[in-house]
């Protein structure tokens, strides 16, 4: 298992939204299924207190940890930045860009990408 986060798409219907964010609360308000990280790479530091003596090789990660590549960015938006990435990069190897015009999208699009998912993010304020 891999706890990587959860999604909350406004659809309309305000009592469904609030119960998809009530149940997110729940979900990281709760030890017990923030424990569930803890079979791979813990999610927290406080799992990590917990379980880490004993995930197989945790001491190996941790102290290899300086050579680890967050592929994220810490961006909470990473979907966002990944779906204008690849439609620039598409219009490049079709010919639609010029390389250079490709990387000015590429910069400006996926920059507002991060500071709007910056903006709407309670873990990033």
């Amino acid at each position: 298992m891999f706890v990587s986060g959860f999604e909350v798409f406004d659809n309309g219907d305000p009592t469904k939204v609030q119960l998809a964010k009530d149940f997110i609360s729940f979900v990281y308000g709760s030890s017990q299924w923030m424990d569930y990280s803890a079979g791979t790479l813990p999610v927290s530091k406080a799992v990590a207190q917990r379980h880490g003596n004993a995930i197989p090789y945790y001491d190996l990660f941790q102290s290899n940890s300086g050579h680890v590549v967050d592929f994220t960015g810490s961006n909470p938006d990473t979907r966002a930045v990944r779906d204008v990435f690849h439609v620039v990069i598409r219009d490049l190897l079709k010919g639609n860009l010029t390389p250079e015009e490709a990387a000015a999208q590429l910069d400006e699009r996926c920059n507002q990408c991060i500071d709007e998912g910056v903006r709407n993010s309670v873990l990033h304020p």
